[in-house]
């Protein structure tokens, strides 16, 4: 991420991955860090407003029927993670 002079903080965008600290637990697991990816629009994140983020987990939970299986190293060796 992108830091200057003016904004010592970095640009926070639209597809990025980022940490949640302490996320509530997805399943019976301990509340822990996450990562997550931001899926609402600039407009919004710019606002400075509450945003939508999505959850990543290495757990393959048959009780979530949104689950979407992510591209990884084992099956795509070109996957990045940008983690």
């Amino acid at each position: 991420m992108t830091r200057n002079a003016r904004n010592p903080h970095p640009h926070i965008r639209q597809g990025n991955v980022y940490w949640l600290q302490n996320c509530q637990p997805l399943d019976d697991d301990n509340e822990k860090d996450h990562p997550v990816v931001l899926v609402d629009d600039p407009k919004t994140i710019a606002a400075g407003g509450p945003v939508i983020v999505v959850v990543c987990s290495t757990k393959n939970r048959a009780s979530d029927p949104d689950g979407i299986k992510l591209p990884d190293r084992s099956t795509q060796p070109q996957t990045k993670s940008g983690l």
